[in-house]
């Protein structure tokens, strides 16, 4: 006669083995389908770990992966870098005018390939030697270090800073942490006193985790989806609150600290600024801190690409990110504030 308890026993292992393979089946079709429909996903590699800036585009790189447009169209576009990772690094030795670049993810535009680059085409059309610095998730404390880096070997005539309304999120450990937007990588920051700390907005178990890029997609989605359900998002609260919202003051002050990190790095050369992204308080707010610091800026590209984007196709599918179209309106905004103060040297 049979033990009831010992088939039980085994039915119950049985059915924990097949529920183990049925979890490695759904991974393995996870994964493989994560990185073939979104084979953008390939330009996670262009990063390299660094000790002081946290991370950097590697230098002297190509890789060609594909977008979407904001209309789900598809294209195949090839990113590349050069010297310590510029998108474009031009001669030092030249007699023209030297311009450079800085900013984030949309300065560093994997979107685009580099004939596309906003700051190209102002190459191209304006006679001017172009250094373009650009990389994901960066803030401005980042920002000062890569120009502290090089000011002295490029010696710029003008330099052209690239803000968006992350900034504020990057520039302040803890109010990343509250976000729906997390870079999650350890990286420098200046506290409100102006001193420096390094720090990162996830934990180390959900970065191992994130090297799939299934589970990767999971993360995001329970993040943008279920959290958001059951906590407030900072996004949320800058737009609703920011007065009232103690981490995104103390954003603030640090922001003010780092601009004048990228000014004390400038080292006397003259600074221009435009926005990528015109969302409030955030945008006003970086206003004040650029006039804080007597950094002309001009709102216009923002402002320019929100009003045709709902009839013309200007960034990826993300909604933010520019393709070739939105480069070329940004171009054309940035031509009279970049020759004004050229003239102006």
């Amino acid at each position: 006669m049979s033990d009831p308890t010992f088939s039980f026993v085994r039915k119950f292992q049985f059915f924990l083995v097949l529920s183990a393979l049925f979890l490695l089946f759904v991974f393995f079709v996870g994964e493989i389908g994560t990185r073939v429909l979104l084979d953008e996903k390939k330009m996670d590699d262009k990063f390299n770990y660094d000790s002081k800036l946290g991370w950097i585009p590697k230098s002297d790189y190509t890789v060609s992966g594909h977008f979407q447009d904001s209309k789900g169209n598809r294209y195949l576009t090839t990113y590349s870098t050069s010297k310590y990772g510029f998108r474009t690094w031009g001669d030092v030795k030249t007699t023209q005018p030297k311009v450079l670049f800085i900013g984030d993810s949309y300065t560093q535009a994997i979107e685009v390939g580099n004939d596309s680059c906003f700051y190209n085409r102002l190459k191209d059309s304006m006679n001017i030697e172009v250094f373009a610095f650009g990389a994901s998730g960066y803030g401005q404390y980042q920002e000062s270090m890569i120009i502290d880096k090089v000011i002295d070997e490029i010696q710029p005539d003008l330099i052209v800073l690239q803000t968006c309304d992350n900034d504020f999120l990057d520039n302040n450990v803890a109010l990343e942490k509250t976000s729906n937007y997390k870079v999650n990588r350890r990286r420098p920051y200046l506290d409100v006193n102006g001193v420096e700390y390094y720090s990162q907005a996830q934990s180390k178990m959900i970065l191992f985790l994130e090297n799939s890029h299934f589970i990767r997609l999971l993360i995001r989605k329970l993040q943008y989806g279920i959290m958001n359900k059951v906590t407030i998002p900072a996004e949320k609260r800058i737009a609703e609150d920011a007065e009232n919202f103690n981490e995104y003051q103390a954003s603030l002050i640090a922001t003010d600290h780092a601009v004048k990190a990228i000014v004390k790095a400038a080292k006397g050369v003259k600074i221009v600024s435009f926005t990528a992204s015109s969302f409030n308080p955030q945008m006003k707010d970086m206003n004040k801190i650029l006039e804080n610091n007597n950094i002309p800026y001009t709102n216009q590209t923002s402002l320019s690409i929100d009003s045709v984007k709902q009839n013309q196709i200007v960034t990826s599918s993300d909604q933010y990110h520019w393709v070739d179209a939105g480069h070329r309106i940004i171009a054309t905004e940035l031509t009279p504030l970049i020759k004004a103060h050229l003239n102006r040297n």
